[in-house]
């Protein structure tokens, strides 16, 4: 690669420490500094955070347990992209930045179907020489704040043998 190429920055996220609901404000940060360690304060952010409702996996006897054509999504489609929110941050004198968004539920949803959606934020990050970054990270949030799955194999079960599930 070119040297006028290369970057010279990078733009992380910082993991999440709480979990969020439907409904409560998502608290969003992270940083941006140099490959050598140095921050880069007084850059130009830009943020968009688009909702996306995730489709929902039900089972449906179709063609008896276990057939291939059993399984049916519901929802058929993912719901349409919808933008939550955008704007415009600096970066402060660490390289910190920090956003905050509403975690909105479509309104068209029916909540009784128990919705999850993907809230993508894409975040751009401008420095003094007009170098740009990006990082993106995808929230999934529903009206519980947990969700458990359990992977039951496609065979009945003896339970005169031992076996194992992953939960």
């Amino acid at each position: 690669v070119e040297e006028y190429k290369r970057p010279t920055f990078e733009v992380t996220v910082d993991t999440l420490k709480n979990s969020y609901k439907l409904g409560q404000i998502v608290r969003l940060s992270g940083r941006a500094k140099t490959f050598a360690g140095a921050v880069v304060d007084g850059a130009s952010v830009r943020y968009r955070v688009v909702r996306r409702q995730r489709p929902r996996w039900i089972w449906w006897d179709v063609d008896g347990p276990y057939a291939p054509s059993a399984w049916r999504v519901y929802p058929p489609m993912r719901g349409p992209e919808t933008e939550v929110t955008n704007g415009r941050l600096t970066t402060d004198a660490t390289g910190a930045f920090s956003m905050t968004f509403a975690a909105l539920p479509d309104s068209t949803t029916d909540r009784a179907l128990v919705p999850t959606f993907d809230f993508t934020v894409t975040i751009d990050v401008t420095d003094r020489t007009g170098e740009t970054r990006s990082a993106t990270q995808t929230l999934q949030i529903g009206y519980t704040a947990l969700t458990a799955t359990l992977n039951l194999p496609a065979q009945p079960i003896n339970r005169d043998q031992a076996f194992g599930l992953k939960v």
